[in-house]
C-alpha cells in the first residue's frame, strides 16, 4: 500500500493540490493538520480520494480528532498533528501511546522538521511542512517493512 503524507500546509492550497496531482495513484492520503481550509477544499476537489485527517493547533474551529488510528493489512497506523503529545519537546509520549495501541506506523507533524525512524519494530514519520519548505512524504507499506521517503515540490 502506498500512502501520501502531508502536514502543516498553512494556507498553501496550490501546493497541497500539486502534491496530490504528482501522486494520483496512492491508496490513501493522510493530512496531519494545520490547514483545515485547504483540507476541506481538497476533499471537495477530489471526492473520490480517501483522505484521513486530524486537526492541528492552528485549526481553531474543527471537529476533526486530535489523534486517530486506522488498521490496514500491513498493521495499525496512528496519525496525529502531535501538539497534544508535545512533540516539539520530543516524541517519547507519542511513542508510548503508539506502543500501547499496537501501532506499526506513527505519522505526526507540528514540528515542521522531517523525521523518518525505525524504533524497536515501529516506524515513525514526520513529512515536514508543506506550507513552509514544501516538503511532504510517501510511505510504501509492505508486510516485510515500510519505506519512508521525504519529497519536495
Amino acid at each position: 500500500m502506498r500512502i501520501l503524507v502531508i502536514s502543516d500546509s498553512h494556507g498553501k492550497f496550490f501546493e497541497f493540490r500539486e502534491a496530490i496531482e504528482k501522486h494520483k495513484n496512492v491508496d490513501l492520503i493522510f493530512f496531519l493538520g494545520d490547514g483545515k481550509r485547504e483540507y476541506e477544499d481538497i476533499c471537495d476537489l477530489y471526492p473520490d480520494k480517501k483522505i484521513l485527517a486530524v486537526k492541528g493547533n492552528c485549526d481553531f474551529i474543527s471537529d476533526l480528532p486530535s489523534v486517530n488510528y486506522i488498521s490496514t493489512e500491513q498493521g495499525k497506523i496512528l496519525y496525529t498533528h502531535g501538539d497534544c503529545f508535545s512533540v516539539k519537546m520530543g516524541t517519547q509520549r507519542l511513542e508510548e501511546m503508539a506502543r500501547q495501541q499496537g501501532a506499526r506506523l506513527v505519522l505526526y507533524g507540528h514540528t515542521h522538521i522531517k523525521d523518518a525512524r525505525y524504533l524497536d519494530g515501529m516506524y515513525i514519520f514526520n513529512p515536514g511542512s508543506l506550507g513552509y519548505d514544501k516538503s511532504y512524504g510517501i510511505c510504501d507499506l509492505e508486510d516485510s517493512g515500510i519505506v519512508m521517503n521525504h519529497l519536495k515540490l
